[in-house]
């Protein structure tokens, strides 16, 4: 990669950790171009030349955190050769992640219901989606295979767990997130997720 190449990445990833430190303390609305631009100490210009608009910016930042997402599964989890530890990676990953990016998620699905977020843009988040879901149900798999997790459909289960981690992390509407501790909730869910609720 060349000098320039190099610039150019430092500048774009300058403006996506502006962007995502701005996304997540406000409505996504409520954020302007102009404001990003200042907070890098740049021209409203050269945030286009990177991203086509913001809600193209928005979707970026969803790549790029799910890329760091897949990432970790894969380390922490897929080549972990101790299977409760990988599935308790695993747990706290996903709460981690749909905990931290709540609100930057939200604008995201909510621009995407309001058909701002161009097809085009996508192809990548979903093959990092697909990535993910793959990575949980070969350790999903690796546990009945082990005979240590119940007998049950590995891609059913991942979904089924990422619809928990979703539900339980995305407040409804006009209702507060949880303020309680982080870890004395993952903790809860890892819990009943693993041993169930009855005493």
């Amino acid at each position: 990669m060349s000098l320039k190449e190099k610039e150019k990445e430092l500048k774009k990833n300058l403006i996506a950790e502006v962007a995502l430190q701005l996304f997540s303390s406000r409505p996504f609305e409520a954020v302007t171009v102009d404001e990003i631009a200042r907070e890098v100490g740049c021209g409203k210009g050269t945030i286009y030349l990177y991203f086509k608009n913001k809600d193209h910016l928005l979707t970026c930042l969803i790549s790029r955190e799910l890329e760091k997402l897949c990432h970790d599964i894969e380390e922490q989890c897929l080549h972990n050769a101790d299977l409760l530890t990988a599935i308790d990676n695993y747990l706290v990953l996903q709460f981690q992640f749909f905990r931290g990016y709540n609100q930057i998620l939200s604008s995201w699905v909510r621009r995407r219901l309001q058909n701002q977020v161009r097809e085009e843009w996508m192809e990548d988040i979903q093959n990092k989606l697909g990535r993910k879901l793959e990575m949980a149900v070969a350790v999903f798999e690796r546990g009945q295979e082990e005979k240590r997790l119940i007998p049950v459909e590995s891609y059913e289960l991942a979904r089924l767990l990422e619809a928990i981690f979703q539900d339980a992390t995305f407040p409804f509407v006009g209702e507060k997130s949880w303020d309680s501790d982080p870890e004395r909730i993952i903790s809860l869910m890892k819990l009943v997720l693993t041993r169930g609720i009855l005493a």
